[in-house]
């Protein structure tokens, strides 16, 4: 999207949740060094821009990780520096067209627009443009937005677990800290993330990342 509709003068943002794989880094840095395009890139605090806001653990039925830590965050950034009204840019594929339609505009003014869905460019589309070109992001899809997302799956999540058990680290971190989670909010209903380490770790089964993609759509854009 970026390629294909920046002009001079737009602002490119790229917010991190500290919680993605290493090579979205790599591809972020990759991209802006390649392509002289300047990108913003705002950092945070995952415990303290979702979890203290929220007062709890986010999970399936009740997350605003998109809105505190990509949406609200580009917007403070935004006003920080006198932008108040613009119009954002955002690349919902054509062949994604619930996320477009549930879109909701949090701020009159804002204007939004998806140039992939009005080109008409779909998955398809996407996977060619970047194929011929070497710095593209090349970890498997499963692995892309934060690492152990709970809306991957249970068994997505087991194929991440054991390909690297570290990337359990900080999500058990988080349900288990006493101070931060008092009540004991769980991002998984029924289990922690500790207990889906024993599972995936125990498991006889091998699990591919090529095989998965995410089990629940990300609308917490809406």
């Amino acid at each position: 999207m970026v390629l294909q509709f920046y002009k001079p003068g737009d602002i490119v943002i790229f917010c991190d949740t500290g919680r993605e794989d290493p090579d979205t880094i790599r591809f972020v840095n990759d991209f802006e060094r390649e392509n002289n395009i300047p990108i913003v890139k705002l950092g945070g605090d995952w415990r303290k821009d979702v979890i203290k806001k929220m007062q709890m653990i986010p999970n399936q039925f009740k997350r605003q990780c998109t809105i505190q830590m990509k949406i609200k965050r580009a917007r403070r950034y935004l006003r920080s520096i006198g932008w108040f009204r613009y119009t954002q840019y955002i690349g919902f594929r054509a062949d994604e067209p619930n996320r477009v339609s549930e879109y909701t505009n949090m701020w009159q003014a804002v204007d939004t627009v998806f140039p992939l869905d009005e080109a008409g460019i779909v998955s398809e589309d996407v996977h060619n443009f970047w194929e011929p070109i070497p710095y593209r992001l090349k970890i498997p899809k499963i692995l892309r937005n934060c690492d152990l997302c709970f809306l991957k799956g249970e068994a997505a999540m087991m194929a991440i677990i054991q390909d690297d058990p570290s990337k359990a680290d900080k999500w058990i971190e988080d349900e288990e800290n006493k101070e931060l989670n008092p009540k004991g909010y769980t991002y998984l209903k029924g289990g922690t993330i500790r207990q889906l380490r024993q599972l995936a770790m125990m498991s006889r089964k091998k699990y591919n990342l090529e095989d998965f993609s995410p089990k629940f759509n990300c609308s917490c854009t809406s």
